[in-house]
């Protein structure tokens, strides 16, 4: 009996392992997980690093990548092509036979413009910068400065950009503006204004690391028009409670020219900054280092909204949304921290900043943070709080007003589809594009082809992220799936377009009932699996056999059922739901799916024992309780 000790002791484990993930809320999980092998996916390797990632336009075989000196064009057509890189010339530094080493500039930033056959591109040698235009269609491409780009190539000429900064270009048919961040602890930390009036932050001895910069345009109320700035500060009270990391939020007006000769020239004016509020008051959880924004804009500038990755010290991630609106209150209304309560100090934009008083430059030299906090939507708390440690976050809305669909890159290589809806939080899928454990560096969805472009250091996949007909064969799995890309059309699960007509489709409740509806010509067509043909199985007395069940959902509930009445419950595995028989108990096996009282037959079988007794050495169970923990890990 000793001999078997370590082995009991190893399946005590397991059954308490496998108690652990059935205890799991599986609604807090992804509700279908699809691997490489099981996605639509194409992926090229990368010849280089890559700055940015050009949206495909028309043709989505096809994609154009920023690299350090070149454009990058790269191919998901078939059968595959090796990337093509062109060097990217640029006008005001001619590279010539005579001094091929006369123009080392690396490219740091990129912009698609308005015009679609334009890009703003700017590149530095570490000692000036250069901003210009280029024609990604031109061979060899080259960047030219545009009329439009003229003031700001003077003031940004003698300013060294950094690389992994946030950049925003706000076009005007006279005179474009670039907005910079600068993140550190060091000189020039914070936002850079460049083009008509240069202006940037003043000297402090904060360390701010910036996750985005978010623009807020009102076309009734030009002069009105701002910037603002998320970022993480370090935390210089620490104590045994307190965090490493704060969350802020910085507004500026676009208006802003900085302060008169001698008193703030060339520095912010409008600048004004908020504490941002990501937590969860009953469970007590609250997070403060941000990690990564994304920004749903709205036709009305009040209703935009920033979606805000955030991390704890335990790594697990919450989101947090907050309105345009919400955070205009707060600078509107707060008042300014400290005893210094700045009465007078306007919280509007002016139209010439250089003539603003002393008193109220004075008052923005002694401080410009607000009292209270921005607090996301109706005050509420995180959309989703999860134990991943996620990295980017992507989102779309084009698709419909009520629901946002976020993209999330897990620190292991998966991406998680999460939908928004009522305020809450639905994973309907995991995505893992990669063979194996990997760093995404970036990720950039394409709305109308609904193609998500995902690059590790070596690697860039494009994968379709409405390949509807993984949800299931039937209107009811269609519906469950709650993907706002999906419907059922009456013949299959098909992508939804906005004329789509006749289709079933609710995503905010799931309600499968509604298929019930469907006109006769609508029911499905597939074979009725609880009427399937039953595989026969033959075991020989004594011995043991692991019967497989194809599994889907981690929504639904497994079970196996025996037609002498018994059910035996099963857990998900990404290897399907196993169940472990021995050869004295013959008869049907059924594996049942139930998910919110929508049940199916996923497999049936027919055990015939045959032969005479024989004993089971243990080897085979050693053997058998490996494979047990292959399916659950």
């Amino acid at each position: 009996m000793t001999k078997f000790l370590p082995a009991l002791y190893f399946i005590h484990h397991v059954s308490w392992l496998l108690s652990c993930v059935n205890s799991l809320d599986p609604t807090l999980l992804p509700r279908m997980t699809f691997t490489q092998d099981e996605i639509a996916l194409k992926s090229v390797i990368l010849p280089g690093e890559i700055r940015t990632l050009l949206h495909p336009e028309r043709d989505h075989g096809k994609l154009m990548a920023v690299g350090k000196r070149h454009l990058i064009s790269l191919s998901f057509l078939y059968p595959p092509k090796t990337p093509v890189e062109r060097k990217l010339l640029w006008a005001e530094c001619p590279d010539t036979a005579a001094s091929p080493n006369g123009c080392s500039y690396d490219v740091v930033l990129a912009h698609e413009r308005e015009d679609a056959s334009r890009v703003f591109v700017c590149g530095t040698d570490g000692a000036k910068t250069l901003c210009c235009d280029m024609n990604p269609s031109e061979d060899p491409p080259t960047c030219i400065p545009a009329d439009d780009l003229e003031s700001m190539r003077g003031s940004i000429r003698n300013f060294i950009l950094k690389d992994a900064e946030h950049s925003a270009l706000v076009e005007s048919e006279t005179s474009s503006s670039l907005y910079v961040t600068y993140s550190g602890s060091q000189e020039y930390v914070g936002v850079h204004k460049f083009g008509k009036n240069r202006v940037g932050p003043a000297n402090h001895d904060k360390e701010q690391h910036y996750l985005g910069l978010v623009t807020s345009r009102r076309r009734d109320e030009p002069l009105q028009d701002k910037v603002y700035a998320f970022y993480k500060e370090r935390n210089k009270d620490l104590n045994e409670w307190s965090s490493a990391w704060l969350p802020y939020v910085s507004q500026y007006c676009m208006a802003d020219m900085g302060g008169p000769k001698n008193n703030l020239q060339f520095t912010w004016t409008s600048q004004m900054s908020a504490r941002l509020l990501c937590g969860d008051p009953k469970s007590k959880q609250h997070f403060f280092e941000m990690v990564d924004i994304a920004t749903v804009h709205a036709e009305q500038w009040q209703d935009t909204r920033v979606y805000v990755l955030f991390r704890n010290e335990w790594n697990m991630s919450a989101i947090c949304v907050y309105s345009s609106q919400d955070i205009q209150d707060v600078f509107t209304n707060s008042p300014f921290k400290g005893t210094h309560n700045q009465r007078g100090r306007p919280r509007e934009c002016v139209s010439d900043s250089t003539h603003l008083s002393m008193d109220v430059l004075k008052m923005t030299q002694i401080n410009s943070e607000m009292e209270e906090w921005v607090r996301p939507i109706k005050k509420s708390g995180p959309l989703l709080i999860s134990h991943h440690m996620y990295t980017h976050i992507r989102a779309d809305a084009a698709f419909t007003k009520e629901n946002t669909l976020l993209f999330l890159t897990r620190n292991c290589g998966g991406v998680d589809k999460v939908l928004e809806s009522k305020s809450a939080a639905f994973i309907i899928a995991e995505y893992r594009p990669f063979a194996h454990r990997a760093h995404i560096d970036s990720i950039i969805h394409h709305p109308s082809s609904k193609k998500l472009y995902v690059s590790s250091r070596t690697q860039l996949v494009q994968m379709d992220v409405a390949d509807c007909d993984h949800y299931g064969d039937t209107c009811e799995e269609c519906v469950l799936a709650r993907d706002p890309y999906c419907a059922w059309d009456g013949t299959g699960c098909t992508v939804a377009t906005p004329t789509s007509d006749g289709v079933v489709q609710d995503v905010n409740s799931g309600n499968y009932h509604l298929c019930s509806s469907l006109p006769s010509h609508h029911i499905t067509k597939v074979v009725n699996r609880s009427t399937m043909p039953e595989v026969a199985v033959a075991l020989p007395h004594g011995h043991r056999y692991f019967l497989p069940c194809p599994v889907g959902s981690r929504h639904a509930h497994y079970s196996w059922h025996h037609d002498d009445g018994g059910a035996t419950p099963c857990a998900w595995s990404p290897h399907g739901c196993l169940l472990l028989i021995n050869g004295k108990r013959e008869g049907a096996y059924t594996c049942v799916s139930e998910e919110r009282g929508f049940s199916r037959v996923l497999a049936r079988y027919a055990v015939h024992v045959t032969g005479s007794a024989t004993s089971t050495r243990p080897s085979f169970w050693l053997c058998a309780l490996a494979a047990l923990i292959r399916t659950i890990t």
